[in-house]
């Protein structure tokens, strides 16, 4: 069938290569022959007269769409490339995926399970046995009928065995020694193994001093003289039911120490026999001489001091660098609030030169009723009304208008109210004629990026609230699950 699919697609391909289809836009040169089918197919489902292929394609719920997002196209083309590309697509993904099976039947042939029709081939003795998915038919009674066959392991000969344990032999003695130098100088753990990679051979170990040598390779030699003692090992080797065993002898010798390791190791043994003698006394008598030298005792103080300096270091870098950053939030809290307050202040602005004021009356009005609700609320604090405020004492104070607004607009490091104070500036320059006006469309523009602004604050607030949701998810999923996990147990 795979074949009959990727044969069809070549004739087709041989009879529709005179096909035009530079108005459908084709990407790259190995889809062309996939858009002249469907184009062909396109083409006959418009023109057909009956309309049966028509209405079997062209779905009329995706035209209507269609012409919705395409309202000035008034022909049919934007719909027949739209079919052309959807059913080009298809038709490579059919191509594709016959394609892929025709490689995935060559390479399981390749890789056939049954040999010659009668074998199946035994995995290795490293491999173990393995369990293959048949099929069986029988004449007249059976088809095709799916079977597991599991298939032993290739044993080994009685002399493949011992083979093999020699060589395992081998392998440990070259891993035995650890850091030890040789068997008869063992003052070092030894290193036992208890498999080698690749062979499947168990390896247990006994010893006949457990006291000075245990079966994982630990050597207990603190309390043992310079002759040494020798300690028998055996190794023992197991595949299936074949064993055999071989000995080792090693000689472990107390452990090399300097002159300090000796000297405390006399001191220590002085204090445990004062420790001894001295047991119903109220107070333990420490050493005070060796080996004719006197002993002096001090105590080991820990110094929290120097702790407490490099916290108190590590606190003020992180209190300098955490004030920049605090700064930062300040400054973007005033960017904000320079920007919901906005509006409110043009509106003003616009309320009260359409009542009649100046531009100079207008802005006293609004920065003295800031301060007057400042100084009944303590609390009350915003940026935008403090500069208006700092700029009326400059017209107080004697500074000219136009200077006055432009500082105003320098201080806020705000576009909106650069633009506002440029307004003002030059109206004010050329006559104050009209402002009412202008501020009253920049006040309609300004509520209009309000609410914009507003909605994407309310987007953030939406995005950290994801965070404490999910872990509430998690705590109750928890919840949920430790009562019924625990019910299974039961």
């Amino acid at each position: 069938m795979i074949i009959a699919i990727l044969v069809s697609f070549l004739i087709v391909f041989v009879t529709f290569r005179k096909i035009e289809i530079k108005q459908y836009e084709p990407v790259g040169k190995l889809v062309i022959p996939f858009y002249r089918l469907s184009a062909f197919i396109v083409e006959a489902s418009f023109k057909s007269k009956s309309g049966f292929l028509k209405r079997r394609i062209l779905k009329s719920q995706v035209v209507d769409s269609l012409k919705q997002i395409n309202p000035t196209d008034r022909s049919y083309h934007h719909i027949k490339k739209y079919y052309v590309e959807k059913i080009a697509t298809s038709f490579m993904v059919i191509f594709a995926g016959s394609i892929l099976a025709f490689i995935a039947i060559i390479s399981q042939r390749d890789s056939r399970i049954i040999i010659e029709d009668k074998y199946l081939e035994r995995g290795t003795f490293t491999q173990g046995s393995n369990t293959q998915k048949l099929t069986v038919s029988v004449e007249d009674e059976l088809l095709n009928q799916e079977v597991l066959i599991k298939i032993d392991e290739q044993q080994l000969t009685k002399a493949q065995v011992f083979k093999m344990f020699d060589k395992t032999k081998e392998w440990i003695d070259s891993q035995i020694l650890g850091k030890n130098t040789s068997l008869m100088e063992v003052r070092n753990n030894l290193k036992l193994p208890s498999f080698m990679e690749g062979v499947p051979v168990k390896i247990n170990w006994e010893t006949d001093n457990y006291e000075v040598l245990g079966s994982n390779g630990e050597v207990n030699n603190e309390e043992i003289n310079e002759e040494g003692v020798v300690v028998n090992l055996t190794v023992i080797l197991t595949y299936q039911s074949d064993t055999k065993s071989y000995d080792i002898q090693v000689k472990v010798l107390p452990p090399l120490l300097s002159k300090t390791d000796i000297l405390l190791k006399e001191i220590l043994k002085k204090v445990q026999i004062a420790n001894q003698d001295g047991v119903t006394k109220q107070y333990l008598e420490l050493p005070q001489d060796i080996n004719g030298k006197l002993i002096d005792w001090g105590e080991k103080k820990t110094n929290p001091g120097r702790i407490v300096l490099i916290i108190g270091i590590i606190a003020s870098i992180v209190i300098y660098c955490g004030k920049d950053k605090n700064l930062e939030g300040k400054v973007k809290k005033r960017e904000k609030e320079l920007l919901l307050d906005y509006p409110n202040i043009v509106s003003k602005l616009t309320l009260l030169l359409g009542a009649g004021m100046t531009v100079k009356n207008a802005w006293q009005k609004i920065a003295l009723d800031y301060r007057e609700k400042k100084e009944k609320d303590l609390k009350y604090y915003r940026y935008a009304y403090e500069e208006m405020l700092i700029a009326y004492y400059e017209l107080v104070g004697g500074v000219s208008e136009v200077k006055v607004y432009e500082n105003f607009g320098k201080r806020t490091k705000n576009q909106r109210y650069i633009k506002l104070t440029a307004l003002i500036t030059q109206n004010l320059r050329k006559g104050s004629r009209g402002l009412s006006e202008i501020l009253e469309n920049e006040s309609k523009e300004a509520f209009e990026e309000r609410k914009a602004y507003a909605k994407i604050i309310g987007e953030e607030a939406s995005t950290k609230l994801m965070l404490p949701m999910f872990l509430n998810l998690i705590l109750v999923l928890i919840m949920i699950m430790i009562p019924a996990c625990m019910s299974f147990q039961m």
